[in-house]
């Protein structure tokens, strides 16, 4: 199987994931996606159908709704318990916990980030090439990559 086949449950979803996410980005991205969400009727010349697009109105509910959902879950900081500092594990988890996907993102938001891609479009998936060494179980930090 070639590297950039994807499943087919991916092909299946795809055209509601970019919708859902073109309908929490707001109107700007709405329109922007011009026939898609705002078709164009027989009789519009190009210029009419621009105008069109130009004076549609769009009330951003969900992304409010998924923004409130968000925040609800986030309101208190997340309890994070990690292993005995002085162990494998709780070292690599400690360096976890300040930069959980190597550009710098705490744990925590991290986590918000994972949350939010729930929220918006009902899945979300994290990929951890994690190598340790055998003689120490220290990580090694080259080779932890995480992706949504």
């Amino acid at each position: 199987m070639p590297a950039n086949s994807t499943h087919s449950q991916y092909q299946e979803f795809l055209p509601d994931w970019s919708q859902a996410r073109a309908v929490l980005a707001g109107g700007e991205a709405v329109k922007m996606a011009t026939t898609r969400f705002l078709p164009r009727l027989e009789a519009q010349t190009d210029s009419k159908y621009a105008a069109y697009v130009k004076r549609a109105s769009f009330f951003n509910a969900t992304g409010r709704t998924a923004d409130g959902y968000v925040g609800q879950i986030f309101r208190r900081a997340p309890f994070i318990r990690l292993p005995e500092a002085n162990s494998a594990l709780g070292r690599a988890l400690k360096v976890f916990n300040h930069d959980a996907d190597m550009l710098g993102s705490s744990l925590r938001s991290y986590a918000r980030n994972v949350v939010s891609e729930v929220v918006a479009v009902g899945r979300a998936g994290t990929l951890i090439d994690w190598e340790g060494e055998q003689e120490n179980g220290c990580m090694r930090r080259s080779t932890r990559r995480n992706k949504f």
